[in-house]
Protein backbone atom coordinates (compact mmCIF):
# COMPACT_ATOMS: atom_id res chain seq x y z
CA UNK A 1 0.00 0.00 0.00
CA UNK A 2 1.25 3.43 -0.77
CA UNK A 3 1.48 6.21 1.44
CA UNK A 4 1.33 10.04 0.23
CA UNK A 5 4.93 10.59 0.59
CA UNK A 6 6.24 7.25 -1.09
CA UNK A 7 6.27 6.31 -4.62
CA UNK A 8 6.16 3.22 -6.68
CA UNK A 9 9.44 1.23 -8.07
CA UNK A 10 8.47 2.67 -11.39
CA UNK A 11 8.62 6.27 -10.87
CA UNK A 12 12.00 5.59 -8.36
CA UNK A 13 13.23 3.64 -11.70
CA UNK A 14 12.61 6.99 -13.81
CA UNK A 15 14.12 9.59 -11.70
CA UNK A 16 17.04 7.29 -11.21
CA UNK A 17 17.33 7.13 -14.82
CA UNK A 18 17.07 10.71 -15.28
CA UNK A 19 19.38 11.20 -12.59
CA UNK A 20 21.92 8.85 -13.99
CA UNK A 21 21.34 9.34 -17.68
CA UNK A 22 21.32 5.46 -17.65
CA UNK A 23 20.31 3.72 -21.09
CA UNK A 24 16.77 2.81 -21.69
CA UNK A 25 17.80 -1.28 -21.89
CA UNK A 26 19.30 -0.69 -18.49
CA UNK A 27 16.04 0.74 -17.52
CA UNK A 28 13.95 -1.78 -19.41
CA UNK A 29 16.47 -4.66 -17.80
CA UNK A 30 15.43 -3.49 -14.10
CA UNK A 31 11.62 -3.30 -15.19
CA UNK A 32 12.24 -6.76 -16.13
CA UNK A 33 14.04 -7.77 -13.07
CA UNK A 34 11.31 -6.72 -10.73
CA UNK A 35 8.57 -8.06 -13.13
CA UNK A 36 10.36 -11.46 -13.35
CA UNK A 37 10.45 -11.80 -9.37
CA UNK A 38 6.33 -10.86 -9.62
CA UNK A 39 7.30 -7.42 -7.61
CA UNK A 40 5.06 -5.24 -9.45
CA UNK A 41 6.26 -1.91 -10.44
CA UNK A 42 3.68 -0.18 -8.94
CA UNK A 43 4.53 -0.98 -4.97
CA UNK A 44 5.87 1.42 -2.85
CA UNK A 45 10.01 1.35 -3.67
CA UNK A 46 11.33 2.28 0.25
CA UNK A 47 12.25 -1.73 0.46
CA UNK A 48 14.21 -1.26 -2.86
CA UNK A 49 15.49 2.32 -2.55
CA UNK A 50 18.95 1.38 -1.48
CA UNK A 51 19.22 -1.43 -4.30
CA UNK A 52 17.94 0.24 -6.97
CA UNK A 53 20.25 3.48 -6.17
CA UNK A 54 23.18 1.40 -6.35
CA UNK A 55 22.56 -0.59 -8.93
CA UNK A 56 21.91 2.76 -11.15
CA UNK A 57 25.11 4.29 -9.26
CA UNK A 58 27.18 1.48 -10.39
CA UNK A 59 25.79 1.67 -14.13
CA UNK A 60 26.75 5.14 -14.04
CA UNK A 61 30.35 4.33 -13.00
CA UNK A 62 30.51 1.23 -14.71
CA UNK A 63 29.99 3.62 -18.63
CA UNK A 64 32.11 6.72 -17.34
CA UNK A 65 34.76 4.08 -16.65
CA UNK A 66 33.98 2.23 -19.91
CA UNK A 67 34.50 6.15 -21.82
CA UNK A 68 37.59 6.53 -20.06
CA UNK A 69 39.06 3.20 -21.32
CA UNK A 70 38.08 3.66 -24.76
CA UNK A 71 39.63 7.08 -24.69
CA UNK A 72 42.80 5.78 -22.89
CA UNK A 73 42.84 3.27 -25.59
CA UNK A 74 42.42 5.88 -28.61
CA UNK A 75 45.27 7.89 -27.41
CA UNK A 76 47.07 4.68 -27.35
CA UNK A 77 46.56 3.62 -30.67
CA UNK A 78 47.58 7.00 -31.60
CA UNK A 79 51.23 6.31 -29.39
CA UNK A 80 51.60 3.49 -31.06
CA UNK A 81 50.82 4.73 -34.68
CA UNK A 82 53.72 7.58 -33.32
CA UNK A 83 55.89 5.36 -32.21
CA UNK A 84 56.16 3.18 -35.89
CA UNK A 85 56.67 6.46 -37.66
CA UNK A 86 59.64 7.19 -35.34
CA UNK A 87 61.13 3.74 -35.78
CA UNK A 88 60.80 4.52 -39.50
CA UNK A 89 62.70 7.62 -39.33
CA UNK A 90 65.16 5.99 -37.41
CA UNK A 91 65.68 3.03 -39.80
CA UNK A 92 65.65 5.28 -42.38
CA UNK A 93 68.50 7.33 -41.07
CA UNK A 94 70.20 4.24 -39.98
CA UNK A 95 70.22 2.80 -43.68
CA UNK A 96 71.65 6.05 -44.93
CA UNK A 97 74.30 6.05 -42.58
CA UNK A 98 74.99 2.39 -43.33
CA UNK A 99 75.41 3.92 -47.09
CA UNK A 100 77.74 6.59 -46.07
CA UNK A 101 80.06 4.30 -44.00
CA UNK A 102 79.81 1.00 -46.12
CA UNK A 103 82.01 2.12 -48.66
CA UNK A 104 84.83 3.12 -45.83
CA UNK A 105 84.47 0.14 -44.01
CA UNK A 106 85.64 -2.02 -47.02
CA UNK A 107 88.69 0.32 -47.66
CA UNK A 108 89.64 -0.05 -44.22
CA UNK A 109 89.13 -3.78 -44.18
CA UNK A 110 92.03 -4.18 -46.77
CA UNK A 111 94.65 -1.50 -44.89
CA UNK A 112 93.43 -0.49 -41.61
CA UNK A 113 95.69 2.12 -41.33
CA UNK A 114 98.37 3.57 -38.24
CA UNK A 115 95.44 3.83 -36.06
CA UNK A 116 94.05 0.13 -36.48
CA UNK A 117 97.93 -1.81 -36.43
CA UNK A 118 98.61 -4.21 -33.70
CA UNK A 119 101.33 -2.65 -31.10
CA UNK A 120 104.31 -5.41 -32.46
CA UNK A 121 105.26 -5.27 -36.25
CA UNK A 122 105.75 -8.61 -37.44
CA UNK A 123 109.65 -8.26 -37.23
CA UNK A 124 109.26 -7.56 -33.42
CA UNK A 125 106.65 -10.33 -32.87
CA UNK A 126 108.72 -12.81 -34.14
CA UNK A 127 112.23 -12.28 -32.34
CA UNK A 128 110.06 -12.08 -29.22
CA UNK A 129 108.98 -15.06 -27.30
CA UNK A 130 104.81 -14.99 -27.36
CA UNK A 131 103.96 -17.93 -25.59
CA UNK A 132 107.10 -19.29 -22.46
CA UNK A 133 108.74 -22.32 -23.72
CA UNK A 134 112.14 -23.47 -25.03
CA UNK A 135 114.28 -21.01 -26.79
CA UNK A 136 115.72 -23.63 -29.77
CA UNK A 137 113.72 -24.51 -32.47
CA UNK A 138 111.49 -27.41 -31.82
Amino acid sequence: MLSDNSMTVADKIRILAEETGAPSVFVAQVRSLFETKKISLKDDCSPYITALEEAFRREAAIRRDTLIASDNLARLQENFANLGARYKEQLSRLQRARKTVAPRTKRRSSDPGPDNRSYYSRKESETLPMVPGPKEVQ
